[in-house]
């Protein structure tokens, strides 16, 4: 059977690792679900970009993003979207195990190495706001956005070099 799959950036380090040989995969920019009506556009794309491929089916690792996923046409082929809220949900490896982690835990914030990888991580904010407020707005943003998180929780899915941090 011959599959591809259209995943975000943060699952690169995962998916190289762990894909059987002959899995071809298209990586799309991370962050993509910060705004889910434009996430359909370049996901569907990637979609297109296969017509004409002798492909059994598409998988897409993305989670459901807030509906970002909504309205994607598979084409000849068929696409297999996961049951999972976001992409947490997938790198925890288990959907339903993580949102009883986040109803558990409200006000945690999660990272993975592909977070971190693809520009998601707390400092790289920081220098975006600082990019467009300066130092001082920069800061005081950072520390609104992040004010109501207590505990932050490191996913690791056994593909960090080392093993962690």
């Amino acid at each position: 059977m011959r599959t591809h799959v259209i995943a975000c950036g943060v699952f690169e380090r995962e998916l190289i690792a762990l894909s059987p040989e002959g899995v071809t995969i298209t990586f799309v920019e991370q962050g993509l679900h910060q705004n889910p009506e434009k996430m359909r556009a370049p996901l569907q794309e990637a979609i297109d970009s296969l017509a004409g491929q002798k492909l059994d089916r598409v998988l897409l690792f993305y989670g459901l993003c807030s509906n970002g996923v909504a309205g994607l046409v598979a084409g000849p082929h068929g696409l297999v979207i996961p049951l999972s809220h976001d992409c947490l949900g997938l790198l925890w490896g288990d959907p339903k195990g993580f949102e009883a982690d986040r109803a558990r835990e409200s006000g945690t914030y999660y990272l993975s190495r592909g977070w971190l990888e693809h520009g998601a991580a707390p400092l790289d904010k920081l220098e975006t706001y600082r990019a467009v407020m300066g130092d001082e707005d920069a800061e005081w943003g950072l520390r609104e956005e992040f004010a109501h998180y207590k505990r932050l929780v490191w996913i690791d899915t056994g593909t960090d070099p080392g093993g962690s941090l």
